[in-house]
């Protein structure tokens, strides 16, 4: 083999096409200096920060739904299941989706009045479990979930348990906002599930269910934008009452055993004192009504209803004829 790998003609047209510019040299990198640095790109829209606000109502809501579900989520189970508050956060919804496992039971409801679609995000671990207990098995077993689809009839008993979340959460909803929930769909795969853009905030309310001594969490999802017009109601800026049936029930119970004083009005007369001083037993009071006219009832001096006098037995009595409106 000859030690000269190219002729001298080449080596020419070589030179000559360079200095055309027919043949493209690649630009060497410039080294940097001890003073310089390197340039990178910077995606404003990825980094966005998130908006981190308390919404101590919306708190609030979650700790209600999670003592109102455990006694019919633990009927729909068969056994006591626990379910408690794991806080309420906002998070970019990329970040969020990425995190999840696949499968996993991720469906989507929209919430009319409010706009869009929010979710419902049930861990594969705990959905495999609500299966497990409903047909009365165990899960105390750890078995391996990751890959594995959901079968129809585990997708039908997963829908009773998202049909009982969906009932109670719009329940105490009722104090704050009266909303709708109705499901759309389930999927398995978080890349088929697109409500908003990944750079769009999320809001995500985390709740742990325990069943068998085992602890796996559901979220439920609402995007910023569905939730802002009422956002001053979920920072405090409107006082929602929160009532408790019990109690409420306990005390129209005692209310209703309140003793009352009833009084018919027969009629009325005018005496000067000087006659009432007189009166004796067997005198006759003449009254300003007759026999058959209707009896005014008062009850604690109120008057509240028309009657007519009568006998039942040996009894005196007030047949009751109509309420009396109040102002008229």
């Amino acid at each position: 083999m000859a030690d000269q790998i190219l002729t001298q003609n080449e080596v020419d047209a070589l030179l000559k096409g360079i200095s055309d510019g027919k043949i493209k040299v690649r630009k060497e990198e410039k080294e940097e200096g001890p003073g310089e640095e390197k340039l990178l790109k910077w995606n404003f829209a990825k980094h966005a920060k998130v908006k981190r606000q308390r919404m101590p109502v919306l708190e609030m809501v979650a700790d209600r739904f999670s003592k109102e579900v455990r006694h019919p989520l633990s009927i729909l189970l068969k056994q006591d299941i626990e379910v408690t508050p794991d806080g309420v956060r906002s998070e970019r919804y990329g970040d969020f989706i990425r995190q999840l496992p696949l499968p996993s039971s991720i469906n989507m409801f929209q919430m009319p009045p409010l706009k869009g679609q929010g979710l419902l995000v049930i861990d594969p671990n705990l959905a495999f479990q609500v299966v497990a207990n409903y047909f009365g098995g165990t899960s105390r077993f750890n078995n391996k979930v990751e890959g594995r689809e959901f079968t129809n009839i585990e997708q039908m008993v997963i829908k009773k348990f998202i049909a009982i979340v969906f009932k109670h959460l719009a329940n105490v909803w009722k104090t704050i906002h009266p909303i709708e929930l109705k499901y759309v769909r389930t999927e398995t795969n978080p890349q088929y599930v697109t409500i908003i853009s990944p750079t769009d905030t999320m809001i995500i309310i985390e709740f742990s269910a325990e069943v068998d001594g085992m602890q796996n969490r559901f979220y439920l999802c609402m995007p910023y934008f569905s939730i802002e017009p009422i956002k001053e109601k979920l920072h405090g800026g409107t006082e929602v009452i929160e009532t408790d049936p019990h109690w409420s029930s306990r005390l129209k119970e005692k209310v209703m055993t309140i003793p009352l004083t009833l009084t018919g009005v027969m009629g009325y007369a005018d005496l000067m004192l000087s006659e009432i001083v007189k009166l004796k037993e067997g005198d006759i009071i003449r009254l300003d009504a007759r026999e058959n006219d209707p009896v005014e009832v008062f009850i604690e001096g109120i008057p509240k209803f028309i009657a007519r006098a009568g006998l039942v037995g040996k009894n005196y009595s007030l047949e009751i004829l109509a309420a009396i409106k109040e102002g008229g």
